[in-house]
């Protein structure tokens, strides 16, 4: 079980160049997208950099990009919900649309950035329990 106290310091992080990205930044690149299915996919992401969790989600749901499952176990991890953790947890993933839009997300757990990979997110769980 993850540890409720370790779980708020978890901070997830969206940067582009290196740089973190605030939700306007990710709301001008969103205008320019004409595919639907990634206009929600930079939908989600906005959502998080606002920490609006469970909304970027819902986002993500809707998206058809194949790293989508990735993204929601660990939206799910945060949030605290074991279940969703552990349906998408099991889905395959790969890197779609965050290449599209040259975005990586990280992970920042006290002062340690870890790049959002499944690998990754196994030992993210781990560090929280």
């Amino acid at each position: 079980m993850v540890d409720p106290s370790k779980l708020k310091r978890l901070q997830i992080l969206l940067k582009k160049e290196g740089r973190t990205l605030s939700p306007d930044e990710i709301e001008k690149i969103s205008e320019k997208l004409k595919e639907e299915s990634l206009k929600n996919f930079a939908t989600g992401l906005k959502h998080i950099t606002e920490r609006h969790f469970t909304e970027a989600i819902k986002w993500f749901q809707l998206s058809d990009c194949k790293e989508t499952p990735l993204i929601i176990a660990l939206l799910s991890l945060k949030v605290g919900d074991t279940f969703l953790f552990g349906e998408y947890m099991n889905e395959k993933s790969k890197k779609d649309c965050l290449e599209k839009l040259e975005i990586d997300i990280f992970c920042k757990l006290s002062d340690r950035e870890i790049i959002l990979t499944k690998d990754n997110l196994h030992k993210i769980t781990d560090l929280l329990r």
